[in-house]
């Protein structure tokens, strides 16, 4: 311990001034032996590790990174190879039981000083992954970068007695920071700069910079009348400013400079600038920016109405385009009103009930009538589904779908349905049944004898055609219908009289109109064929639906696949059976690789119980769920992410 402490003094006299105040944590590592001891730390290293550090000074490396080889490797190397190089790693503090990211840099001091500086990434990492958490990290970064900031201005004074004694100290500790670190006149020209980061970010040499202003090298856009307006930032408080600096290469990059004025020993008046890479950071905040767009066209060209109520059941949110267009109600008419206001009197008590169950348990389903902005209404199908926003607010997401055409159509088949009974329960005889059905049925109904000749046929059928029912008994398909048509016609109806085979609900189409076709035999009292029985209904509405749903599920499908999280579903015991596209861009792994395999099996194994619980809390309470863990990527590490579901 005696020559510990002895080198640890002889540290101190050198550089402990910028090594103490230095923002971030910094250790002092021995070469003693075969291995390696902690001899010091600074006050960022105390902070972080809440004053845990201390019970490990004087610790051997290789006691202390037992479980963590690498480390202990990394800092032979730099002694052994008397190099300074930096690495991203997982890092497990021990003093506070903590696992963070950290961007580590090792630099060696001569003869036998390991010095590990560490920025903390975990935020970083975990903002690639969290997307919609971003901004408030940001603004934790922000204030972080305040708190550094104020912190420099208390230690000022002592930085300025102690600047020239730790020149060479202040040299090594700023060539193996990310950030770009410089020192202002009162005329505005550069005096220092680190030359490493500076080359790094920004392409330029040391004789590129110095004896030059800072503004020679900021966008245009950033200067007023070509000067810096930094006392107009001080005067309203703005401690951290966002401007962009011009690469060697001239191009732009976009960075967060932070400004504090000192004196120098002479009592010159200087500036400390402190500029950092924003650049990855501005990537993803144009990402979210990206996303929210995706989630915007989604919501403005599917067909389906869609809308945000609060727990007094008022609109928050409506995709007005869709709006307007189905209904003629923009976010003018809706915004701070309730969907009940213009629900339909006969509607209201079971709306009302929906929306309460909604929120109670989570979704619900109702049929009603909305009235649009010309007085009528269209029947909609709404379906209501809870869940909480970033402030842990109770809303209501609400999906309806015009059925109106739907409930026309059931209308008319339950007058059908009305119309079969009244004939049924009225007719004495076969024959009244038949002339009745004949006289009545809004399809085309027709009996053909075993030469395809009609001998009966609709009210509807004949008038369709534009002749009397006299004109046509006795005549076939040929008599009014393009050839090519009547011979398929024949030869079907053939096959039906002659095998007694029916055909059921056999759609064709010719010039745009849609029919379903039945034909089944026609039997004597004996139960032999005399023929055919037949009816044909036009469906061409109904099927400009299907094919109007269709192109539309078609158009939501292009956009889901063109947004940038990944969709996946699975089944009850956790096997995926749908997965997005995004998939590959974000693991490596093509959607049909997936399609089958348990979720579990591409967790990492420290994350399995989180995954279960998770898996267990869907299944039981049908709520959305999110959590953070690291998935499985193709080339084999894993990668972080964040998850929702229900």
């Amino acid at each position: 311990m005696n020559k510990v402490k002895a080198r640890s003094d002889l540290f101190e006299n050198k550089g402990k001034f910028l090594f103490k105040y230095l923002p971030m944590p910094s250790y002092a590592w021995q070469k003693i032996k075969e291995d390696l001891i902690l001899i010091d730390f600074n006050d960022a290293a105390y902070d972080i590790t809440k004053g845990n550090i201390e019970k490990f000074v004087g610790i051997k490396a290789t006691e202390l990174y037992r479980d963590q080889p690498e480390i202990f490797r990394d800092l032979q190397r730099s002694f052994r190879e008397k190099c300074n190089f930096f690495k991203e790693m997982t890092y497990e503090f021990k003093s506070i039981d903590k696992e963070r990211f950290l961007c580590v840099n090792y630099g060696y001091i001569p003869p036998d000083i390991v010095i590990v500086h560490t920025n903390d990434i975990t935020e970083k990492k975990i903002a690639e992954q969290k997307v919609y958490e971003t901004k408030k990290r940001l603004e934790k970064s922000e204030q972080k970068l305040k708190e550094l900031n104020l912190e420099l201005e208390k230690n000022i004074d002592h930085r300025e007695k102690e600047l020239k004694k730790s020149l060479e100290m202040y040299k090594l500790i700023n060539e193996n920071t990310n950030d770009v670190i410089l020192i202002v006149n009162k005329d505005s020209v550069i005096e220092y700069i680190n030359k490493r980061p500076l080359l790094r970010n920004f392409g330029y040499n040391l004789k590129d910079i110095l004896g030059k202003s800072p503004r020679d090298f900021l966008h245009p856009d950033d200067l007023v009348d070509g000067i810096f307006p930094l006392m107009e930032y001080l005067k309203k408080g703005k401690e951290n400013i966002e401007v962009k600096i011009k690469h060697k290469k001239d191009y732009y990059i976009p960075v967060e400079i932070g400004i504090s004025l000192f004196l120098d020993s002479n009592k010159e008046p200087k500036q400390l600038v402190i500029i950092r890479n924003i650049e990855k950071r501005k990537a993803v905040e144009h990402k979210i920016k990206e996303s929210e767009e995706g989630y915007r066209l989604i919501t403005e060209n599917i067909n389906d109405l869609i809308a945000i109520l609060n727990e007094d059941y008022k609109y928050e949110y409506i995709n007005e385009p869709i709006h307007q267009k189905s209904r003629g109600r923009s976010n003018k008419d809706l915004i701070g009103t309730s969907p009940i206001d213009i629900t339909h009197p006969d509607e209201i008590e079971k709306s009302q009930k929906a929306f309460r169950q909604a929120f109670r348990d989570g979704e619900s389903k109702v049929e009603a009538r909305i009235r649009n902005i010309w007085g009528g209404y269209n029947w909609f199908e709404v379906k209501g589904r809870n869940f909480k926003d970033v402030d842990g607010k109770k809303k209501l997401l609400i999906v309806s779908r015009d059925i109106t055409t739907r409930k026309k159509n059931e209308e008319k088949l339950k007058e059908s349905e009305e119309k079969y009974r009244i004939l049924f329960e009225n007719a004495q005889e076969e024959q009244d049944l038949t002339r009745a059905l004949l006289e009545n049925q809004p399809d085309f109904i027709y009996f053909k004898d075993r030469k395809t000749r009609f001998r009966h046929v609709s009210k509807h059928f004949y008038e369709f055609l534009g002749i009397s029912k006299k004109d046509m008994i006795g005549k076939t398909d040929f008599d009014f219908f393009p050839e090519e048509l009547a011979k398929i016609n024949h030869y079907e109806e053939l096959q039906v009289i002659n095998t007694g085979t029916p055909i059921i609900n056999k759609e064709d189409s010719d010039a745009g109109t849609w029919v379903l076709t039945t034909k089944i035999p026609w039997v004597d009292k004996n139960g032999n064929i005399k023929g055919l029985f037949g009816i044909s209904r036009d469906i061409t509405e109904r099927k400009k639906a299907e094919l109007k749903l269709i192109e539309s599920e078609e158009k939501y499908r292009n956009l889901l696949n063109n947004i940038h999280e990944t969709i996946f579903e699975l089944d009850e015991k956790g096997k995926i059976e749908y997965i997005s596209p995004q998939v590959y861009d974000i693991t490596g792994y093509k959607p049909e690789e997936q399609i089958g395999i348990n979720l579990v099996e591409l967790i990492h194994p420290e994350d399995l119980e989180l995954v279960y619980t998770l898996f267990n809390k869907l299944l039981q309470s049908g709520e959305v769920q999110s959590a953070e863990f690291r998935r499985k990527h193709k080339d084999g590490h894993y990668i972080y992410v964040n998850s929702s579901g229900r």
